[in-house]
């Protein structure tokens, strides 16, 4: 409750200095926040199993995971990641409990998981922390968008090697993309047609699983790993092709 009182012209006075003393004091300790801190309540899991595939996982390592964390208390809810080579679970805990006593519950029950494969390496578990946005850069320039992202990128770069900022991100363009035009005289002189020119550009940008590779100790997985993704890269692809060794790239006609 707040009661209005008269007082004396020098007692007011007295006091309004006296509350604007105590203001000035108090300020260097007044918190503000425009992005109120969350607390995090996430843990994962990972386990490395080396040659494994991703079906493999799901039941060797994902579903291990799940059972034994089922035994933890304040769990929200739990999600399971097969990859090739690795499972990853991601943990949410209840709001409101204790983390760190959750993580460590869930590190004991990993742990004490005895049937993982003969081959898969120690789990690994820790807390996921959350990324606070602290600020936002608004930056102008050319009005093509690309010169505008390239500013944006190099702008980015600098900023990184400034150090003390982990981490910066770009928004408000689209993803890039690589057009490729081509003339029709030029693909009439050559006998080609645009099927045979996509067929060619898929050909030769691949990246694709290749099989395993079985040995005593372990068992590798195999990729076919040469997708292009730069204009230079896609420049170099060759269309045509001669027995005696002429060739054309992409780039001479395209």
């Amino acid at each position: 409750m707040i009661r209005f009182f008269a007082a004396h012209p020098t007692i007011a006075n007295i006091l309004m200095i006296g509350f604007l003393a105590l203001g000035i004091l108090a300020a260097p300790t007044l918190l503000r926040e425009t992005f109120p801190r969350i607390e995090p309540r996430f843990v994962q899991v990972t386990v490395v199993y080396p040659g494994g595939r991703a079906e493999d996982i799901e039941d060797a390592i994902c579903g291990r995971i799940e059972d034994a964390v089922d035994g933890v208390t304040n769990v929200e809810e739990i999600s399971c990641e097969a990859r090739e080579g690795r499972g990853i679970a991601k943990i949410e805990m209840t709001e409101g409990a204790d983390l760190d006593r959750f993580l460590a519950d869930v590190k004991n029950e990993i742990e004490a998981i005895d049937d993982f494969p003969e081959n898969a390496e120690a789990p690994t578990t820790k807390q996921l922390g959350r990324t606070d946005a602290v600020a936002s850069v608004a930056i102008t320039g050319p009005e093509n968008s690309s010169e505008l992202k390239a500013l944006a990128e190099q702008t980015k770069k600098r900023m990184l090697q400034w150090g003390g900022i982990p981490q910066i991100e770009i928004t408000g363009f689209s993803d890039h993309q690589i057009r490729i035009e081509i003339m029709d005289a030029v693909m009439r002189q050559l006998g080609l047609s645009m099927a045979d020119i996509a067929n060619a550009i898929r050909r030769q940008s691949l990246d694709l699983p290749a099989g395993e590779l079985l040995t005593g100790d372990e068992d590798i997985l195999l990729r076919f790993s040469d997708e292009r993704r730069r204009i230079d890269e896609y420049a170099n692809l060759v269309v045509v092709s001669s027995p005696e060794g002429g060739r054309v790239t992409l780039g001479d006609i395209a």
